[in-house]
């Protein structure tokens, strides 16, 4: 498979969690559909959130490793993007940070 042949992105966490505690560290992962064949993209996309400023947490735009530290008494929920340069394909998946 080459990146040219990209057709999809799925994002997704390295063990499938959607949500976690403040204080946690979480590793995103890009699997990228290319010719029926898929294959970990992750050092190849670009990480980002929607919204992109979160307080407390940081996403990685090389690595897709999300940090947080102590965080509000509320759970916050965003968007992480995984999108591949070449091509503008991305993904996204639903990530909720609770107390």
């Amino acid at each position: 498979m080459t990146l040219a042949d990209l057709t999809s992105i799925l994002a997704t966490t390295q063990d499938g969690l959607t949500n976690i505690a403040y204080g946690e560290s979480e590793q995103f992962i890009a699997i990228g559909t290319a010719n029926g064949e898929q294959v970990n993209i992750t050092d190849s996309v670009t990480w980002s959130a929607s919204p992109s400023l979160i307080s407390n947490v940081t996403v990685a735009s090389t690595t897709g490793l999300r940090v947080t530290i102590s965080g509000p008494t509320t759970p916050v929920q965003f968007q992480v993007i995984a999108t591949d340069p070449r091509t503008g394909i991305s993904g996204t998946m639903v990530l909720t940070i609770h107390p």
